[in-house]
């Protein structure tokens, strides 16, 4: 349901819950198309979350390019501050290409990881997850990795927000994104920061709904998002797109902004 509704100053803190998700990291490609998947971008979720009055700046962070020759692009952070608040998660880590001359194979750490993306050169070694190391209710895992490949080009997947990328197996099957988490936050059951699967451009793994990291060899990161839920009938807050599920009211946030409480 959406539209308008009276909005009522708050000066008592309420609690609410809430979903913060960076930008995804992109695929990496390298010139036959080949490439890691990227990273999903960090996330924080939590079903209780006290918010205090004030002003409260959002900075939606955005998906990494995809790779041309090149690793795919890190994601960047998503923040939200106020007055009794910093939370920060971190962008997602772009994947690994396989024709290099030096390192780039592997994925980059972000907050989750990157999947390598193995040639003749050596290892696509996995993206570490930074976003677990902020503490309980922060979710982010490690990027697929690749073991040297003679013959073949091997990209692993990129980590997501609810399980570690898949490793190359060394022989012809890429490695799948990890899996992201599902929430009925928004009202609607959705899976949020997927890791991108590896995979050469042209070709695509099974599509995530929600997916956060770009696919290898043609993907792009998706850009974040910011999502707080709260029970009516009061409504306590202004800014972003409100929607009310039920008795609850909720705020989303695509792009930078501002909640009022």
């Amino acid at each position: 349901q959406s539209g308008s509704f009276a909005y009522i100053a708050n000066s008592e803190p309420f609690e609410a819950e809430v979903m913060i998700v960076a930008g995804g990291g992109g695929g990496g490609r390298e010139s036959f198309g080949f490439g890691g998947g990227g990273g999903a971008g960090g996330v924080y979720t939590t079903g209780s979350l006290l918010i205090g009055s004030g002003q409260f700046d959002i900075t939606i962070g955005s998906g990494g390019g995809k790779g041309d020759n090149s690793q795919g692009g890190d994601g960047t952070d998503t923040i939200v501050s106020g007055s009794n608040l910093h939370i920060v998660t971190i962008g997602g880590g772009g994947g690994g290409h396989s024709a290099a001359s030096t390192n780039p194979n592997s994925g980059n750490d972000g907050g989750s990881g990157g999947g390598g993306s193995s040639a003749t050169v050596g290892d696509g070694d996995a993206g570490i997850g930074l976003q677990p190391l902020s503490g309980s209710n922060n979710f982010g895992n490690n990027g697929g990795s690749s073991p040297q490949s003679n013959t073949n080009y091997g990209p692993a997947g990129g980590g997501g927000a609810g399980s570690a990328g898949e490793d190359y197996n060394g022989v012809s099957v890429f490695g799948s994104g990890g899996a992201g988490l599902t929430s009925s936050i928004s009202g609607t059951s959705l899976q949020y920061a997927a890791g991108g699967g590896g995979t050469k451009s042209g070709q695509s793994t099974v599509p995530t709904p929600g997916s956060g990291g770009g696919e290898g060899g043609n993907g792009n990161g998706r850009n974040g998002i910011v999502i707080i839920r709260y029970e009516g009938p009061t409504l306590r807050a202004r800014g972003g797109t409100l929607t009310k599920v039920g008795n609850d009211f909720v705020h989303t946030f695509t792009s930078d902004g501002v909640l009022y409480v």
